[in-house]
C-alpha cells in the first residue's frame, strides 16, 4: 500500500512539474504557460523597435513580466514544499492518506493557480499591443517557426 501511494505521488509530481522549459529555438510549442509568457514578454522587449512599442508600453511589458516572476516563485515555491511534505509523510511509519491527500490538493491548487496566473500574465502582456503591433508579432513568430523548422534537429524529427 506504502508503495502504492509513494507510487502515485512521484507520477503526480512528474507530470506536475512546472519547471521554465527552455524551448526550441524559441518556439513555444510544449512548454508550460509560465514559459511561454516569459518567452513572449522577452521577445516583445527584445524587438521592440522592429514592433514599434513606445516607452510606455515596454514599462508596462517589464513590470507584467517583474509580477508574473513574483507570483511563479511563490506557486512553485508551494509545489515544492508541498512536494517535501508529501515525501516527509511517505516516509513515516504510519501513513496518514487523509493527510496526504490534503497535500496533494494543496499541490494541486498551486499548480492550478500557477497555470492561471501565467495564462492572465500572457493575456496582459499581449493587450498592452495596439491590433498592427499583434500582426507584427504573429508575422515575426511565423517567420521564426519556419526558420526553426528549415534548421532545428528537434523540429525536423518531431515536425514543430
Amino acid at each position: 500500500m506504502k508503495t502504492k501511494i509513494l507510487i502515485m505521488v512521484g507520477l503526480l509530481f512528474l507530470f506536475s512539474s512546472v519547471t521554465a522549459f527552455a524551448g526550441h529555438c524559441g518556439h513555444e510549442g510544449d512548454m508550460p504557460f509560465s514559459g511561454k509568457f516569459m518567452m513572449k514578454a522577452k521577445f516583445l522587449i527584445h524587438n521592440q523597435d522592429a514592433l514599434g512599442l513606445t516607452d510606455d508600453q515596454v514599462r508596462t511589458i517589464r513590470d507584467l513580466k517583474y509580477e508574473a516572476a513574483k507570483q511563479m516563485i511563490e506557486n512553485q515555491a508551494k509545489i515544492q514544499t508541498t512536494e517535501l511534505d508529501l515525501k516527509k509523510e511517505m516516509h513515516q511509519d504510519a501513513v496518514n492518506l487523509d493527510k496526504i491527500n490534503t497535500l496533494l490538493d494543496m499541490q494541486a491548487d498551486a499548480q492550478k493557480a500557477l497555470s492561471k496566473s501565467s495564462v492572465k500574465a500572457l493575456v496582459d502582456v499581449m493587450n498592452v499591443l495596439t491590433p498592427d503591433q499583434k500582426k507584427k508579432v504573429m508575422k515575426m513568430c511565423q517567420e521564426q517557426k519556419s526558420m526553426c523548422m528549415k534548421s532545428c534537429r528537434y523540429c525536423k524529427r518531431h515536425g514543430k
